[in-house]
């Protein structure tokens, strides 16, 4: 049969008990239109698919009741139409189905528990609804949850589930009971945006689920609380953003960000954004707060970071974007920036009137990047607040301190620094740590130096400039020369005693005195004439650890040094960042034996195996020894998944130290 359209529906001026119209499709029934089953709660009229029956429609408006049992087929034909389940309707889907359009489920859905769905645009849950997928679902755009009056609104994928979805994953709606979408089970997704009332879009698979577009936490609404949660798994996306942005409307609103202990959640750029866009109204203010924690054993591995606050007339915007780094955060760089209504860039804190604050908490690790140049110059309002062992490792990079005091920041790099051995907590270095003989993080008031310029961003005479150097460069600009020698001794600091020197006068270990310690380190490092530090190799995912000289009971600790190439005589160890495989590049040595020591647990918690060669790592993580039982370890020889993936080549190079034997089999 073929009809225009079909209808059921039951009187809407009053109520019959007990009586409903309902159609039966017995045969293959096409309707070019739309099927609209009516009804109202309690009173709701039947679509009753029997046999073999296929039902298709160009869309679906379900306000009674369809029933669709096994052996049938429920087809939606419209792409720009959709297959809706109103407040009050009832689809009881045990059949095959077919859904080219939307799928909106706003009613009681029935289905079997493994049953798996294919929706060709969006599906969409709402009226206070829960959605459990227990199958794969694919959907050919977007999956969004709509927040309403009926009660919460979920969405939750299991964890024997699949979810992909082209499209976004959104909580949105303006009603106080809650849109969440819970992903449990495997996912591909092309992003996620929450910006509902009261949202939240939770990340709980353990072995991980991809975005591959923006992960978006929107706020831009008054009285908001909008929350992304990565729980477990790995995720992945092209860039991160947390907002709040208004014209003339007041808004006080809560953009978090969480990723939990035990998972890495890899990104590209993370911008906080808290946007007054209006210079009028000024008693309407922007107060909201922006929030990405990473939780205690948490890893984020992301590209550049970036606070801003841009303000419209003056004191109207008074938001907080806080970065607190419990765990491990490894970025290109981090940075706070203000802007005004028309666009014009303000670097760190406006003063007078105040454009807000920027908040950055460390009680763990916060990594920069190497090898990135200037890129991965961080510009800064104020010193980090550090907290227990939390430390800023800033690699070979540097930063300029915009509003902080120099005894502010020279107090962050004394802990820091540690006596000259860069383990301290504050503001240190892995590279300076893994070489102090050569280098040293070195700090100055640019009302001394005058620069127009650092490390390619603009300075004023008010800021306060660091970086990783040379021993003796006191000018900071990369090299020891003889402008460094006439500044030493010009200061005349030498033998004063404690409390009479810094950076500026030679006080290299930041032991506030510049003494005969100083003098040998300067003289020591070597670098007197030589050309000015350069950067060092940007991690290409194939980290070198060593490159080992071949005479033997050579000992030689992590070093930064060229990789080794065939032909070179030497011992090349190679890390895989995305498998934690570590692959030994033997270059024709005879080697039997090798141990890697790591003060940060890199290596997988006793880890052992016995083929291609034998391996084995402690329980604590912090040692690794491997080694032929006869013979030597052959050239290319593979180790799967003996360190932790995702540790960056900083990292590992100011964390492990090694030792081997060249000849015979395996002897320490």
């Amino acid at each position: 049969s073929a009809f225009g359209a079909m209808t059921t529906t039951n009187r809407s001026g009053a109520n019959f008990p007990g009586q409903f119209s309902t159609i039966a499709v017995n045969a293959n029934t096409v309707v070019s239109g739309a099927v609209t089953v009516g009804g109202s709660a309690g009173n709701g009229s039947f679509v009753n698919l029997t046999g073999t029956a296929n039902l298709s429609g160009g869309s679906y408006s379900i306000s009674g009741t369809v029933n669709a049992p096994a052996g049938t087929t429920l087809t939606q034909t419209g792409p720009t139409s959709a297959l809706a389940i109103n407040s009050s309707g009832t689809l009881n889907l045990l059949g095959a189905h077919s859904i080219a359009g939307d799928f909106t489920v706003g009613g009681v859905l029935t289905k079997p528990a493994s049953y798996a769905i294919t929706v060709g645009r969006d599906l969409n849950v709402t009226n206070g609804q829960t959605l459990p997928l227990d199958a794969l679902t694919t959907v050919g755009r977007d999956v969004e949850v709509t927040s309403a009056s009926a009660g919460p609104t979920a969405l939750t994928a299991g964890a024997t589930s699949t979810l992909n979805a082209t499209g976004v994953l959104r909580v949105t709606g303006t009603n106080v009971n809650a849109a969440t979408i819970n992903v449990n089970g495997a996912s591909t997704v092309g992003g996620v945006v929450a910006n509902a009332l009261i949202g939240a879009v939770n990340f709980n698979n353990a072995t991980g689920a991809a975005v591959n577009g923006l992960v978006q936490v929107d706020v831009s609404s008054n009285n908001r609380s909008d929350t992304v949660n990565f729980n477990a798994g790995t995720t992945t996306s092209t860039s991160t953003e947390l907002r709040a942005s208004t014209s003339t409307t007041a808004i006080a609103s809560t953009a978090n960000l969480n990723v939990a202990g035990g998972v890495t959640y890899t990104t590209g750029d993370v911008t906080f954004l808290a946007a007054r866009t209006s210079t009028g109204t000024p008693a309407n203010i922007l107060n909201s707060l922006l929030n990405l924690n990473v939780a205690t054993g948490g890893t984020l591995n992301a590209g550049a970071v970036l606070l801003r606050h841009d303000q419209g007339a003056a004191a109207t915007n008074t938001s907080t974007s806080r970065f607190q780094v419990d765990g491990t955060a490894t970025v290109n760089s981090l940075r706070v920036e203000s802007r005004d209504v028309n666009g014009s860039t303000v670097i760190g804190t406006r003063g007078v009137p105040d454009i807000g604050t920027y908040d950055v908490k460390i009680a763990g690790t916060l990594n920069l990047k190497s090898g990135l140049g200037n890129a991965s110059t961080s510009v800064l309002g104020s010193v980090p607040t550090f907290t227990g062992t939390g430390k800023m490792n800033i690699a070979d990079s540097g930063i300029v301190f915009k509003g902080a005091t120099f005894a502010a920041v020279n107090a962050a790099i004394t802990t820091g620094a540690a006596g000259g051995s860069w383990t301290g907590p504050g503001i240190t270095s892995s590279v300076a740590q893994a070489q102090p003989s050569t280098y040293v993080v070195g700090v100055r008031s640019n009302a001394d130096l005058g620069l127009t310029t650092f490390r390619g961003q603009a300075v004023g005479a008010g800021d306060v400039l660091v970086r990783r150097t040379v021993l003796g460069d006191v000018d900071l600009n990369g090299a020891f020369d003889i402008g460094d020698v006439f500044a030493i001794n010009g200061a005349a600091k030498f033998g004063l005693g404690p409390a009479t020197a810094n950076y500026a006068h030679g006080d290299t270990n930041y032991d506030t005195q510049f003494g005969i310690a100083d003098v040998f380190a300067i003289n020591g490092a070597g670098q007197f004439g030589a050309p000015p530090v350069t950067d060092m190799p940007a991690d290409d995912g194939n980290t070198l650890l060593v490159a080992m000289d071949s005479p033997a009971g050579d000992d030689v600790g992590a070093m930064d040094i060229p990789a080794g190439s065939d032909g070179d005589g030497k011992i090349t160890l190679i890390y895989n960042a995305t498998t934690g495989d570590l692959t030994i590049d033997t270059d024709g040595v005879a080697v039997g034996g090798i141990n890697l020591s790591s003060t940060g647990s890199a290596f997988k918690n006793g880890v052992f195996g016995t083929s291609p060669i034998f391996y084995q790592a402690n329980a604590g993580g912090t040692t690794l020894g491997f080694g032929a039982l006869v013979g030597s370890i052959a050239d290319g020889t593979a180790l799967p998944g003996v360190f932790d993936p995702g540790l960056s080549e900083s990292f590992l190079l100011a964390d492990l130290t090694v030792t081997g034997t060249t000849s015979g089999p395996a002897a320490n």
